[in-house]
């Protein structure tokens, strides 16, 4: 492998790790202001954390943007 491929590889990683901090700072800023908890469904929230839902046959896969993946049954 060239230093070239090796530069674009590195360069890639960064602004993959760059997107995740930044999801993160989100999850974080969210859990700061809802201290209390949240009494109704916000659909703005929903798309403010979650990447995506994927409803299976026996469970539901919902993938956080900070790329945690939760599994619920069904």
């Amino acid at each position: 492998m060239d230093l070239r491929q090796q530069k674009e590889e590195v360069q890639s990683l960064e602004t993959e790790n760059q997107v995740k901090l930044h999801n993160i700072d989100q999850v974080s800023d969210f859990v700061d202001e809802h201290q209390h908890g949240i009494q109704e469904f916000d659909p703005q929230l929903v798309r403010r954390l979650i990447e995506k839902i994927t409803i299976f046959q026996r469970y539901m896969e919902f993938t956080f943007k900070d790329s945690e993946v939760v599994k619920v049954k069904l």
